[in-house]
């Protein structure tokens, strides 16, 4: 498995996870299957695209993006997520990079 850098963001299985190391990329990879391996590739603040073995892919539109990062949101808990239109793919990896830090408000409804 080829990793360009830390942090990317990571699609697997039509899921999209921020991946700041080495050890969180393992914890997000250890039960999948092969398939969905080869399925998965890393999107990279360069605005690059790499399959997990390492092969240059086409980055996803901003709105194909900009829907993943809603639905990741959603999966934690946030709402009011339709808002969010991406207008670079740095925005996406604040988004997501935010989620992971425990200040983030979250929907706590009961």
């Amino acid at each position: 498995m080829r990793i360009k850098s830390y942090p990317m963001l990571l699609l697997v299985a039509e899921t999209l996870v921020y991946i700041d190391s080495e050890e969180s990329l393992n914890d997000e990879l250890h039960s999948l299957s092969e398939q969905s391996l080869s399925e998965s590739y890393g999107i990279y603040q360069d605005a690059s695209c790499l399959s997990l073995q390492g092969h240059a892919l086409t980055l996803p539109s901003l709105t194909d993006l900009s829907q993943l990062v809603q639905q990741s949101l959603l999966r934690e808990g946030h709402c009011c997520v339709s808002k969010i239109q991406l207008r670079s793919v740095n925005e996406a990896f604040a988004l997501l990079a935010a989620e992971q830090s425990p200040q983030m408000c979250r929907n706590t409804a009961s």
